[in-house]
């Protein structure tokens, strides 16, 4: 299993060099020691590329191959860049770990977190929007032809998981295993492709991802796998911003991202990133509440 999902991260690596390559980036010395710091890869900013412009970071949480990430936001990112005089240098980390370890330590401007990340990091990021058209679950995926017909039969079968706190993915599911007194052998893959691959070479595992991620998922993957169990409903990902960032550009980035939904020429930016319906968020009213879900997690299995 470790040489298959081995190989997998280096052709992850060679895309995300390639695509690098591909938008032209100019990599000079201080940005490669700021490669070698964040563990990431890093593109020219995306939006205003005038002189006057200010320089944002941004830290995507890596559910994706970086690939995938950089088709995505690139566009959002220079449509709300250009709308309020902002160029955004996007990172995207190899892991989900190493992605959480940036923003514990406050490394971003703006991230794109899961609502886990956001309690963790409360101290240092202040939601902006959310996606208000659904709400956020995890599925529990089998093999086609597992033997796996009900949760139950998971019992004592590996469990492959993106990263201990990819919310819907990782905590989520457990939480369903944890309930219901069934233990299983979590094993951690880094990301969400990996969960697929995974699963599809194992009839007699189980894996966990993001319902929404598995409906957007191309019908050649989704054909090796199927889903076992939806879990409960949560508030989805927020698009926050550090509290070190002015409050009026906090306020025109939430703007220019709620202006969007308003322009249905440009409505696939936001299917793009995730935020079909983006909403106000407050932290409060829609992610306090997962506080006990933290503390919970780290309970012991009875």
């Amino acid at each position: 299993m470790s040489i298959k999902i081995g190989v997998y991260c280096i052709k992850l690596f060679v895309i995300a060099i390639g695509f690098t390559a591909l938008f032209g980036c100019e990599v000079g010395p201080q940005q490669s020691i700021s490669m070698r710091k964040h563990n990431s890869q890093k593109v020219e900013c995306f939006g205003d590329r005038s002189l006057q412009a200010q320089v944002r970071t941004i830290g995507i949480v890596p559910q994706f191959t970086a690939e995938a990430i950089w088709t995505k936001w690139g566009p959002f990112l220079s449509e709300i860049g250009k709308n309020t005089n902002l160029c955004f240098q996007l990172y995207v980390e190899r892991s989900i770990p190493s992605f959480e370890e940036q923003i514990s330590n406050g490394k971003y401007d703006y991230a794109y977190i899961n609502p886990i990340h956001q309690v963790m990091t409360k101290n240092n990021y202040i939601p902006l929007v959310k996606n208000g058209s659904s709400l956020l679950s995890g599925v529990i995926i089998v093999h086609p032809d597992s033997k796996i017909e009900t949760i139950q039969d998971a019992e004592g079968k590996d469990l492959y998981l993106p990263a201990p706190n990819a919310f819907g993915a990782s905590i989520l599911v457990q939480q369903e295993f944890r309930e219901l007194k069934i233990n299983i052998n979590p094993i951690y893959v880094r990301t969400h492709p990996n969960v697929y691959l995974s699963v599809a070479d194992d009839k007699e595992a189980v894996g966990g991802m993001i319902l929404r991620t598995f409906e957007k998922e191309e019908a050649k993957n989704k054909r090796n796998v199927k889903i076992l169990k939806q879990t409960k409903q949560y508030v989805p990902h927020p698009f926050s911003a550090h509290r070190s960032i002015p409050i009026h550009e906090q306020e025109l980035v939430k703007s220019a991202i709620l202006d969007l939904a308003k322009k249905p020429n440009l409505a696939i930016l936001l299917e793009n990133v995730q935020i079909p319906q983006p909403i106000s968020a407050n932290y409060v009213e829609d992610y306090m509440q997962l506080e006990t879900v933290i503390s919970s997690k780290s309970e012991p299995k009875n």
